[in-house]
C-alpha cells in the first residue's frame, strides 16, 4: 500500500467510488471520511469541497495517501464502511485456529488458516441453552435452583461436536461472549452475575488448555477468552470495539449490538462508555410467533401496499427474522396499521403470507426490546452530538438502517449508519491473526460501564420509548 492514495487503494480492491477525473483532483467526486485520524485539507480540496463538507471532515480520496489499517467511509450511495477487517489478514503464525462467538441465542464458529487468514470452514447454530431460558438471568436462576452443571454441559457438548465433526487439528481457539455465556463455558460460578452488586468472578482474559474443557477432542490446544468490562458488558463487545478500532479513532461513534442483551457503546480514543439493556431475543426473531434466525428462507424485508417480501437467498419463506420484523413494523407504522403505542387497529393478526403473520403479542415483545435500546442510547448520549452509528447483530447486512429510524430505535439525527454484522467474530479473527493482547488490555482500561437503572429518569424514559410514533 506504500505511496498509494485512498483512491488507488479503493480501485485496487474493486470498491466502487465516483472518480470522474480518475484522480486528477479536478472533479471533487471521490469523497471519503477518514475515521481513525485527522488529515489536513490541501488546496485542491478546498476549491472542490463546500465549507459544510470540510466542517464534516469530508476529504477527497485522490488527495491523501492510504496508511495500513486506515478505516474510511466512502461517501457514495451505498455508504459502506471500508476497512481491512473483511480482507484476509496474514500472520507469522502457522496451523489452524478456531474463533467462536458464544451468543445467548446463536453460536458462531469459524476455522481459520492462520498463515493466510483464509476461513476454511464455518458453522452457526442455536445455543442449546435456549431450552432453559431466553435470557441470561433466567438461565442463571435455572442453574442456581437446580444445582446442576447442565448449562455448561450442553454448551460444551455442542461446541465439541462441531470440533469433532470438522476433524481438524487446531492450535488455538479464541472465544468471546457476554460474561454469563463465558462463565457457563468455563464452568465458573454465575451467581454473582445475576444479583447485586453484579460482580464478575472471571473478569480477565482466561488462558486454558483444551483438555481441561473438552472430554473427547483429541488435539491439545490453547483456549483464550476475551476479558469483560462489567457483569453486563462482556468480551463480545470488547471484541467489537477492537474490530472497528473505536479505541483508536478521533471522533466519537455509537455502536449498538442488537441482540438478546442490547449492548451500547459510545466512545473514541479518549475514552469509552458502555452499558447493557435487557432487550430480549426479539431482534433475533426468537419468541415471536413466526420468528426465526437469519437463515435461508427467512423474510428479511417487507413492504406493504401491495405486500412485497424478500427472503434470504431468495428461498421459499419459512419464518421472519429480526430485520424482517423491523421492516414490517416500519411499514405498519407508516401505514398506521398500528397505533402509536403499538396496538393493532383493525385486526388481531396481520398476515404477510398465507401462513406467516405478526400478532399483538409479537408487537409487544418487539416494543419492549426497541424501548430498552432507545432508552439506553438516550442515556449514554446525553448531550453528545454523534453522527455515526454502527449496528451490530446477527442479521448482518440484511437490516435497513432507515427502518430503525422510523420505529425510533436509533435517533433520527444520525447521519451515517452502518450495519456491521457480527462484530464480535470479526474481533476474534483480528486477535487470532495479530495476537495483540496488550491492545485488548488497553481497551478494558479506558472503558467505563454505567448502570442505566442508576439514572433517575430511567423508568420515565423507558415508558416514553415504548411509542412507535407521536
Amino acid at each position: 500500500m506504500k505511496n498509494k492514495t485512498f483512491l488507488q487503494y479503493l480501485q485496487d480492491n474493486h470498491i466502487i467510488i465516483d472518480a470522474l477525473c480518475n484522480g486528477q483532483k479536478q472533479c471533487g467526486k471521490c469523497q471519503i471520511k477518514i475515521l481513525n485520524r485527522d488529515v489536513d485539507f490541501i488546496e485542491q480540496e478546498k476549491s472542490l469541497l463546500t465549507q459544510k463538507q470540510m466542517n464534516e471532515k469530508v476529504h477527497l480520496a485522490c488527495c491523501h495517501q492510504y496508511h495500513s489499517n486506515d478505516q474510511i467511509v466512502v461517501m457514495n450511495q451505498e455508504m459502506k464502511i471500508i476497512d481491512d477487517i473483511e480482507e484476509n489478514l496474514t500472520s507469522v503464525y502457522q496451523g489452524i485456529g478456531v474463533i467462536i462467538d458464544i451468543g445467548t441465542t446463536t453460536i458462531v464458529m469459524k476455522w481459520i488458516e492462520r498463515s493466510t487468514g483464509q476461513c476454511i470452514d464455518s458453522v452457526s447454530f442455536i445455543n442449546p441453552q435456549v431450552s432453559y431460558g431466553g435470557d441470561v438471568i433466567t438461565r442463571i436462576h435455572y442453574q442456581n435452583q437446580n444445582k446442576t452443571t447442565l448449562l455448561h454441559d450442553v454448551l460444551i457438548t455442542s461446541i465439541e461436536e462441531q470440533l469433532l465433526e470438522k476433524a481438524k487439528e487446531v492450535n488455538q481457539i479464541i472465544i468471546c461472549g457476554n460474561p454469563t455465556m463465558i462463565h457457563f463455558f468455563l464452568n465458573a460460578d454465575v451467581t454473582p452475575l445475576g444479583m447485586a452488586p453484579f460482580e464478575v468472578p472471571k473478569k480477565d482474559m482466561q488462558r486454558i488448555n483444551s483438555q481441561n474443557i473438552f472430554q473427547h477432542y483429541p488435539y491439545n490446544c490453547e483456549i483464550i477468552t476475551f476479558p469483560h468490562i462489567s457483569a453486563f458488558v462482556g468480551g463480545d463487545i470488547v471484541s467489537g470495539i477492537y474490530a472497528y478500532d473505536i479505541d483508536k479513532i478521533y471522533h466519537k461513534v455509537l455502536m449498538v449490538d442488537l441482540g438478546t442483551n442490547g449492548e451500547i457503546v459510545v466512545g473514541n480514543k479518549e475514552g469509552i462508555i458502555v452499558t447493557s439493556t435487557a432487550a430480549g431475543p426479539a431482534f433475533e426473531g426468537v419468541g415471536m410467533s413466526c420468528g426465526g434466525g437469519s437463515i435461508s428462507g427467512a423474510i428479511e424485508n417487507v413492504r406493504l401496499g401491495p405486500i412485497k417480501i424478500k427472503t434470504i437467498h431468495q428461498q421459499k419463506p419459512t419464518c421472519i427474522c429480526g430485520s424482517g420484523y423491523i421492516s414490517l413494523l416500519k411499514e405498519m407504522v407508516e401505514k398506521r396499521i398500528i397505533s402509536p403505542i403499538g396496538k393493532l387497529i383493525n385486526e388481531e393478526e396481520f398476515y404477510i403470507t398465507d401462513h406467516l403473520f405478526i400478532n399483538q403479542n409479537d408487537i409487544s415483545n418487539f416494543q419492549l426490546a426497541k424501548a430498552a435500546i432507545q432508552t439506553g442510547i438516550s442515556i449514554l448520549l446525553e448531550s453528545d452530538e454523534i453522527d455515526t452509528i454502527y449496528i451490530a447483530g446477527g442479521f448482518g447486512s440484511h437490516i435497513n438502517i432507515d427502518d430503525l429510524k422510523v420505529i425510533q430505535v436509533i435517533p433520527q439525527s444520525i447521519k451515517y449508519a452502518y450495519s456491521i454484522g457480527n462484530s464480535a467474530i470479526k474481533g476474534c479473527y483480528k486477535l487470532l491473526m495479530s495476537q495483540d493482547f496488550q491492545r485488548i488490555h488497553n481497551i478494558i482500561n479506558k472503558s467505563k460501564s454505567i448502570n442505566l437503572a442508576d439514572n433517575k429518569d430511567f423508568e420515565d424514559m423507558l415508558v416514553e420509548s415504548l411509542y412507535f410514533y407521536d
